[in-house]
Order: C-alpha cells, then sequence, then structure tokens
C-alpha cells in the first residue's frame, strides 16, 4: 500500500518558478513511496556512514539554511564520518534543491568548481 509524498514539494525551492519547473520535469516522481522503497532507503541511510568511512577522497556537502528535507545534524553526522578534507558549505536561506535557488544558484556553482579546483590540486601534489 503507498504512502502519501515524504514531503511537501514546496520544500525542495524557494523560488516560485522554479518550483513549477521541477513540478513541470517529467523525470520527478509524483508518485507515492512504498513501504518498501521507505525501509530501503532507511537502510540505505545506516549504511552511508560505514561506506563514507572507506572513501579516500574528500566530499563537497552543500546545505542550505532553509532545507527542511535534510537537517544540518544529518549533514554534520555525514561530515564526520568522510575523510578529513571533506567540508559542509552552508547557503543561509537555500532550500533543499540549491542549484535552482536563483539567487544562490551561480554562486553554488562558482563554488563546486573551486572545491574541485583546490582538492585536484591538494590530490595531485600528495601523489608526486
Amino acid at each position: 500500500m503507498p504512502l502519501k509524498r515524504a514531503f511537501d514539494p514546496k520544500l525542495i525551492v524557494s523560488d516560485a518558478a522554479a518550483l513549477r519547473a521541477w513540478e513541470d520535469d517529467p523525470l520527478v516522481s509524483r508518485g507515492r513511496i512504498t513501504p518498501g522503497y521507505l525501509t530501503e532507503m532507511l537502510r540505505l541511510q545506516d549504511a552511508l556512514a560505514e561506506h563514507l568511512k572507506r572513501l579516500k577522497v574528500p566530499v563537497l556537502l552543500l546545505w542550505g539554511t532553509g532545507d527542511q528535507v535534510v537537517t544540518e545534524a544529518g549533514q554534520k553526522l555525514v561530515l564526520a564520518a568522510a575523510p578529513g578534507a571533506s567540508q559542509l558549505k552552508r547557503y543561509d536561506g537555500g532550500f533543499h534543491n540549491l542549484l535552482a535557488e536563483p539567487k544562490l544558484k551561480d554562486q553554488v556553482i562558482e563554488d563546486i568548481s573551486c572545491w574541485i579546483q583546490e582538492v585536484s590540486k591538494q590530490f595531485l601534489a600528495v601523489k608526486k
């Protein structure tokens, strides 16, 4: 028996036009979640920390302070389990889909690009 949606779509992005685009996207699931799906997601969530310990490269976590889908506490748990050079980048007022936030999108892309370049330099320096 399917359950209702896990969260309100209005929690995805703060901008009305971006939300409409997300809701109109044919690749976005409109269905209800099933108990099996929920069980599997919880199992994967529990396994995440264990898998993060095996990573040899850092992780960049992006989180908006307006995100009500993923908590900051959850992000901090992931960060604690990730390799040492991993980073949590916060965006004031950003909802769950930071790349759809018109006021934040360019900054998020720039931050991702800079982070990849910096980590790549560090990784290549270690490999020499």
